[in-house]
């Protein structure tokens, strides 16, 4: 993972991060996150055209896929090829209340291909929520390795 951000930052990713070569330290310190594969204009809500970024690391696009299609799916959920990954970048340990703020992802055009999520590190609380922001979340507790698949109903909710 850090190998492929270092290259990431080296490219020219990672807004407002000055790639030093010297303090790869100094570059993960300041992300918060990164794309990999197709990238997002988080102000616009919108992906940007597919030749914009390096493909999605075959390893991640691969593991996704094999994840997804081994389960038994929802009616209508399909796993697709993935293009992208974003990668939430939490420093738990120098700001213990690191989070990501609720959010729905649904500004795919085919919402029925799932969402897979890979935790590495700490151990963490995904809070997966309902229709709207008021619905009571249920905690789930996510460990270092831990694939989650958000497919079917699970996928449009907050989270």
């Amino acid at each position: 993972l850090r190998r492929g951000l270092e290259a990431f930052v080296a490219r020219g990713g990672g807004e407002g991060v000055s790639a030093d070569p010297g303090a790869p330290e100094a570059v993960v310190e300041k992300l918060r996150w990164a794309v990999l594969g197709r990238q997002y204009d988080w102000a616009a809500r919108t992906y940007l055209p597919e030749d914009a970024a390096p493909e999605l690391p075959p390893e991640l696009a691969n593991l996704a896929f094999t994840v997804s299609s081994a389960l038994p799916l929802p009616e209508g959920a399909e796993p697709r090829p993935f293009d992208a990954a974003i990668c939430n970048i939490y420093h738990a340990a120098r700001r213990p209340s690191d989070r990501l703020g609720g959010h729905r992802d649904d500004v795919e055009a085919d919402t029925a291909s799932p969402l897979v999520t890979v935790s590495l590190g700490l151990p963490c609380i995904f809070l997966l929520g309902g229709e709207t922001r008021e619905a009571r979340p249920l905690p789930i507790l996510l460990r270092a390795g831990t694939l989650l698949v958000m497919a079917g109903r699970a996928r449009p909710p907050f989270h």
